[in-house]
């Protein structure tokens, strides 16, 4: 069983993670809103998909 120092030390890495990825998401949201090309929106595509299974674990 983990002690409850490590497992403290550990959500603050999730937080720290998941505010990052929020950061990442913002920045994605707004290059989605501008004109692109179906190559380029499906790189995007997978890229969120990508960020979006990395919050969920």
């Amino acid at each position: 069983m983990m002690k409850k120092e490590t497992k403290n030390s550990e959500i603050d890495k999730i937080l720290k993670r998941h505010d990052i990825i929020k950061a990442d998401i913002e920045f994605l949201k707004g290059g989605l809103k501008k004109k692109v090309d179906y190559e380029e929106f499906a790189a995007l595509e997978r890229r969120l998909a990508l960020v979006e299974s990395k919050i969920r674990r």
